[in-house]
This record gives C-alpha cells, structure tokens and sequence, in this order.
C-alpha cells in the first residue's frame, strides 16, 4: 500500500516538473507568444492529484502539451561573409590573395563559356525582349568574397588541413543593350552573376562552380 502511495505521489512530481519544464522552455523564446493558459494547466495538474487518489489514470504528456501554444521561431539570417572574408585577408594576405585572383578568373571563365545560358535568361525574363548587344563586364564592380579559406602557411606555421577545401563567391556584373520589341528602342541594362566556386582540398586546377543570374 505504502509503495502504491509513492508511486502515485511520484507520478505527480514528474508531470509537475515536466509542465514546469514545458513553460520553462517557452519563456526563452524571444518573441511574443499566445498566452500560456495558466488556469487550464493548473487545473489539470490538481485534477490528477485527485484522479490519482482515485487510482484513476493521469494525464498524459500529450494532454499537457496541448495547453502550451505553438511558437513559430523565425528563420536565421544568412551570414555576413563579407566580414569574415575581410578578417582573412589580414592573417592570411598571400593565400587570400591566391584564392581571390583564382576564383575571380576561374568564375569569369565559366560565366563566357556557359554564355549561351546568360543570354537565355535575358532573353526569358526580360519583358519585350528582342535583340542584344555590347554585354561585357564591368571590373569595378567585381567583388570576391572568401567563404572558406582553406589550408595555409603563414611565416612557417601552418593552419588548418591540408585537405580542406577553399571556397568563395565571386559576384561579376555585366552591362549590355537591349532592343525593345515594342518600340524598336535599344536600353542600358545591367545583369549581376554570382558565382560559387568550391576547390577540392584547395586544389585550384580541381574546381566545382554554380552560376546564379539576377537582374
């Protein structure tokens, strides 16, 4: 009988602590959330007390989640690269500036010969497109950021693997004119190109790159 008691008591506890830790958890959450219904969740507690003199079964977990509302977290933010990429630069000048000079023209040789695909999309997404001339790049506004950056020697100290893989983003920028089909008028427009170059254990004769377009 005595143990039948604690058995009871023990069950209590546990549902007591596993509420305590549902509404624990929800309060960490940092944004505003439906209010936790404080009442329903005490008055189920005290009736699985009673329900557990009674020798009647408790509640289950499930029935106590229930009473707790859903919280949508919201998405990460995407990185800022760019502030790594800089830090690199400085501890890692030469091996940075290896990976920038490479990437830069490993990507821009991929984006002349895949140029049919850049003229594709031009051509599907700009509206009453019809002819086009004069696409070339604008060097001033190429920027290379440095994602991953790899195996390197600095004054004989060696730092990270030597297979690791060296990673950037290269964004080049095209200027070009079109022809508008309605009116015959030829239009400056610009297409920006990001270009994702990944380098097997650092090997810059052995890459993998991804072109993405967007006008």
């Amino acid at each position: 009988m005595g143990n039948a008691k604690l058995n009871t008591w023990a069950q209590w506890v546990i549902l007591a602590l596993l509420v305590v830790g549902v509404i624990a958890i929800f309060a960490t959450v940092p944004q505003p959330v439906t209010p936790v219904d404080y009442d329903k969740i005490n008055a189920l507690v005290q009736s699985s007390v009673v329900s557990s003199m009674a020798g009647l079964s408790m509640p289950t977990a499930a029935e106590v989640a229930a009473l707790v509302p859903e919280v949508d977290v919201p998405a990460a933010e995407k990185l800022d690269n760019s502030k790594v990429s800089d830090i690199w630069q400085v501890m890692f000048n030469d091996c940075y500036t290896d990976l920038e000079d490479n990437a830069e023209d490993d990507v821009i040789d991929e984006v002349d010969s895949n140029i049919d695909d850049l003229e594709e999309y031009l051509e599907d997404t700009i509206v009453d497109f019809d002819k086009l001339k004069n696409l070339v790049i604008d060097n001033d506004e190429t920027k290379v950021v440095i994602t991953e950056i790899g195996f390197c020697v600095v004054d004989g100290t060696d730092f990270g693997d030597d297979e690791d893989d060296k990673t950037a983003e290269v964004t080049l920028v095209y200027k070009f004119k079109y022809q508008d089909t309605a009116d015959s008028t030829w239009y400056k427009e610009t297409v920006s190109i990001t270009g994702t170059i990944v380098y097997d254990e650092g090997n810059f004769s052995d890459s993998d790159i991804e072109l993405e377009y967007s006008l």
